[in-house]
Formats: C-alpha cells, structure tokens, sequence
C-alpha cells in the first residue's frame, strides 16, 4: 500500500469516525435557502453526502487518468517498436549498401591492379628484349649521364635512365 492509499483510507475513517460520533447533529433538521426556495432539511447529512459524491466523482476521474495513461503508455510503447523496426532495417540496408559498394570498389581494385601487373610485365619484358638487344659492354665502359625518375614517370613507359655512349 503506498503513501497515497494510506492517506486516503485515514483520512475516511477520521471523517466516518466524526460523523458516527455527530449523528444526531448530523441529522437535525434546520431552515435552508436556495435563495428563490426555503426548506427545512439536515445540513450536516446533505454536507456529508455532498462530499461523498465530490470524492466518488474524485476518485473515477483519477482512475480515468490513469486508464488513459496506461493506454497511451501502450501506443507510445507500440510507435517506439515500430520506429525501433525501421531504424533497424534502415540500418541494415546501409550495411548491405556499405558492403556492395566495398565490394565494388574492391573489384576495381583488383582489376587495376591486374592491369598494372600487365603494364609492368611488359614493361619488363620490353626492357629484358633490350637488355638481350644490347650490345655486351666491357668493364671500361661507364655510363655517362645518370637521369633521375619522377614517381610519375614510372607508370609511362620511359627510355633507359642510364645514358650509354656504345662508341667510347
């Protein structure tokens, strides 16, 4: 039992307890006016019944509440579920487009990276055929410029960096 209902079931049998002892002025009749009317009538027992009404009306008024609450409580829970189900597929499906697109970008690679080895390999083979080509040099032979290459310059097939004078 919470504070509330504690409260509460005091506080009735204090006024029940009033009322039991104070019956009988409770019940004693006097002159009432409405105004327009004039009566004679209990004032105590009509108080009392008042009060009564205005804590049944109350009490069904907080129980509406919370019946209301817990209904929202419910869509609210429900909504929450569906948006949880959306953003998880949303989720997903970029996962899924993340993983198409890696694996795309990874199949290019792969293909430029067979079309560098073919580039290469026959750049290798380009310059075995002119190393075979070449006339044997002795050892008095030197080079006689040495021209440095560029990182951009690998890529391109380039002549020889190593200039040669065959007649010295």
């Amino acid at each position: 039992m919470n504070a509330r209902s504690l409260l509460f079931l005091m506080v009735t049998v204090l006024v029940a307890g009033f009322a039991a002892l104070n019956w009988s002025l409770f019940t004693e009749p006097a002159p009432l006016s409405l105004g327009w009317l004039e009566f004679q009538a209990p004032p105590g027992l009509i108080l009392l019944v008042f009060n009564l009404l205005v804590a049944v009306a109350m009490m069904s008024y907080i129980n509406h509440l919370k019946k209301s609450a817990l209904i929202q409580a419910g869509y609210s829970a429900k909504e929450l579920q569906n948006q949880r189900k959306l953003a998880d597929s949303a989720e997903a499906s970029r996962f899924t487009e993340l993983k198409q697109f890696l694996s795309l970008k990874f199949d290019q690679s792969n293909e430029d990276e067979g079309k560098f080895r073919q580039e290469l390999e026959s750049r290798f083979n380009a310059l075995e055929e002119r190393l075979v080509a070449m006339p044997k040099l002795g050892a008095s032979a030197t080079p006689v410029a040495v021209v440095p290459c560029s990182p951009l310059e690998t890529r391109k097939p380039a002549k020889s960096a190593i200039r040669y004078d065959p007649g010295a």
